[in-house]
């Protein structure tokens, strides 16, 4: 009979041991659960932001794209005529071109004279033909 008393004692405790296992189980899951779930909404996030960003990106691109395709190829003729504008005549100067003229002469320590002459060489250059004297 003590032995019975003994095994039920034991069965009992097993018992008792088995439900807290499983109750720490339950929490455990539980927990497990809400961390998954947790999980799934910050994929679903950054899932959505990837997107966005890829979205973004494209649209920089086709921006981009449509500026290349948009700009003006500008020949040496164009720059040309766009310089004798700026220089209305032998006597009359537009501000650009004395703008131009100033910020040469401000250059370090340059003379006026070889201001003038580098002036002219730029004049020169750039329409190809000489500003008379």
């Amino acid at each position: 009979m003590k032995w019975i008393l003994v095994n039920r004692e034991k069965s009992i405790v097993n018992s008792q041991k088995k439900d807290q296992e499983i109750q720490l189980l339950k929490i455990k899951n539980s927990w497990l659960k809400q961390k998954i779930h947790n999980l799934t909404f910050k994929i679903k996030f950054l899932i959505a932001k990837l997107k966005y960003a890829q979205k973004f990106k494209d649209v920089h691109i086709f921006q981009i794209q449509s500026t290349v395709r948009k700009r003006k190829n500008i020949s040496n003729k164009d720059i040309k005529n766009i310089i004798i504008k700026k220089i209305k005549n032998k006597k009359t100067y537009t501000s650009e071109f004395v703008s131009l003229a100033t910020s040469l002469s401000n250059i370090g320590q340059i003379l006026l004279a070889s201001t003038v002459k580098c002036t002219k060489e730029i004049i020169t250059f750039l329409t190809d033909h000489s500003p008379e004297s």
